[in-house]
C-alpha cells in the first residue's frame, strides 16, 4: 500500500493506492471521491464524484506516479543484476 498527498486545481487529495488486486481510492477533505485501478497505462474509473478538469489532473498525478514507481523498479532491478 503506498500513500501520498499531492494538490491540483487548488485543492489537496490523499491518494491511497492499495496495489494492482484492490485498486485505488482519492479522498479529499475525508470524503471519497474517486475509486480505480490501473490497467497497464489506463486509468479505470469505478466511481467518481470529480468534475471532468479535476479527473484529467488525478490522471495525470497518478500516471507520472506509476512511471517513476516503473523507472525506480527498473533501476534496482539494473543495480542487482551489477
Amino acid at each position: 500500500m503506498k500513500k501520498w498527498s499531492f494538490l491540483a486545481l487548488g485543492r489537496s487529495y490523499e491518494i491511497t493506492d492499495y496495489g494492482p488486486s484492490f485498486g485505488i481510492e482519492v479522498t479529499r477533505d475525508g470524503y471519497t471521491v474517486w475509486t480505480g485501478y490501473r490497467d497497464g497505462a489506463r486509468l479505470v474509473t469505478d466511481t467518481s464524484t470529480l468534475p471532468t478538469r479535476e479527473l484529467v489532473a488525478l490522471r495525470e498525478e497518478l500516471v507520472q506516479r506509476a512511471s517513476s514507481r516503473s523507472a525506480t523498479g527498473a533501476r534496482r532491478a539494473q543495480r542487482a543484476v551489477e
